[in-house]
């Protein structure tokens, strides 16, 4: 065999067969699925410290019968420090197992750390830049500390990040919920500088509620307030991108349900005068009464068209609600109005853009008129369910 040949076959078995540089053994990996923020307990703002608490999977007792009693299915370790950078690097030392973040679901941020002006930017930062993050993580706000959220023990999930990331995915039939924000969704705020809000979860018990949201100012990307549920119904309701929820109302003073099936809106902006924007907001809805509370038949035209009314009334009730938070309590645009001003008045946008929700606050002098419709297609498998 010519010895060039030799040679080469040697080398290309040197290269293909040693293997990869970097592998690491599975058993050596500590898989990390949640991650909480809070702030650290000698908090100095002229030092920010917080405190990052991460979930690691224990997987010999995952769903394994022989080890019930055995122990906990997931490990919680917390580390103080100034960057999660560091932190991670610290936290690395307190396990034998190597972090690795590549099934991580969700990111817990406190509001009290979301409430510092840019520390929840530049907390976010490592999760958007390290290369072991995937796009589709979660990012949540939590009411209280961020690392209780992970305590929680629920009773059909062995890991507490897995329980709130399907409870997060199981959202479509609350009007009350908003869509779930990932990380890449984040980058994509902070770059363009504008306000935006992210889903809530509030613990309780070993439960988790999630409904409303945290409201970000996008001038300094801290946490200008709190959507309550209403609120987030109403920014549902605006943005008409939600094919589900109820709405409760009451008619000759009982109770009755609307279950939304099919929902659109469509917004214009007028900017003849470009201190007093006028800006329209249509909503229509089609469903069903699911439930009510009464004896009236429901095949009388008239009663339906009665329903109907009371329906707009309460659809507009929370639109309008929404609108007095941003624009008057808030004075923060989270509807997404300046991105149509940008797309359909770019000149006018270009003319106003520093003084929309800040400067002159133009947006908070915005005349805003709201439209609710609805339909009731179906009175459910019965007109009525008793009599007097």
């Amino acid at each position: 065999m010519n010895k060039h040949v030799f040679r080469l076959i040697c080398l290309s078995m040197v290269i293909l067969l040693t293997g990869c540089w970097d592998e690491v053994d599975i058993e050596e990996r500590g898989f990390i699925i949640g991650s909480a923020i809070d702030l650290a307990e000698n908090y100095d703002p002229d030092n920010p410290q917080i405190t990052v608490t991460n979930q690691f999977v224990v997987p010999g007792q995952l769903d394994n019968p022989a080890q019930q009693g055995g122990g906990k299915a997931y490990e919680n370790l917390s580390v103080s420090g100034g960057s999660v950078f560091g932190i991670e690097r610290e936290m690395g030392t307190l396990t034998n197992l190597v972090p690795f973040f590549q099934h991580l679901k969700v990111i817990i941020v406190s509001e009290e750390v979301a409430r510092e002006p840019n520390l929840f930017s530049s907390l976010m930062d490592f999760y958007i830049r390290d290369h072991e993050m995937r796009r589709e993580i979660r990012v949540l706000i939590s009411e209280g500390d961020a690392r209780d959220i992970l305590e929680i023990e629920p009773q059909n999930e062995d890991i507490p990040a897995m329980y709130i990331h399907d409870v997060v995915e199981n959202r479509n039939r609350m009007l009350e919920t908003l869509d779930p924000i990932r990380i890449g969704d984040v980058q994509e705020y902070l770059l363009d500088r504008s306000s935006y809000v992210i889903p809530q979860v509030i613990p309780n018990q070993d439960k988790v509620n999630y409904r409303g949201a945290g409201v970000f100012y996008g001038a300094d990307d801290k946490l200008a307030g709190v959507l309550d549920e209403d609120e987030a119904a109403g920014l549902n309701l605006i943005n008409g991108d939600k094919n589900g929820g109820t709405i409760h109302f009451e008619i000759d003073g009982r109770s009755m349900t609307y279950e939304i099936e099919n929902m659109k809106s469509h917004t214009t902006i007028k900017p003849k005068d470009t201190e007093h924007i006028d800006i329209s907001i249509t909503v229509e809805v089609e469903g069903s009464i699911s439930e009510m509370f009464g004896d009236r038949r429901l095949l009388q035209s008239e009663y339906i068209s009665e329903i109907e009314e009371k329906i707009d009334e309460k659809m507009e009730q929370l639109i309008n609600d929404t609108l007095e938070k941003g624009q008057h309590e808030l004075g923060v645009d989270f509807f997404d109005f300046h991105r149509i001003l940008q797309q359909d008045h770019y000149k006018v946008w270009k003319q106003i853009e520093d003084d929309w929700d800040r400067g002159k606050h133009i947006f908070s002098k915005s005349n805003i008129d709201v439209t609710a419709d609805s339909t009731v297609r179906s009175t459910g498998s019965s007109d009525k369910t008793k009599n007097r």
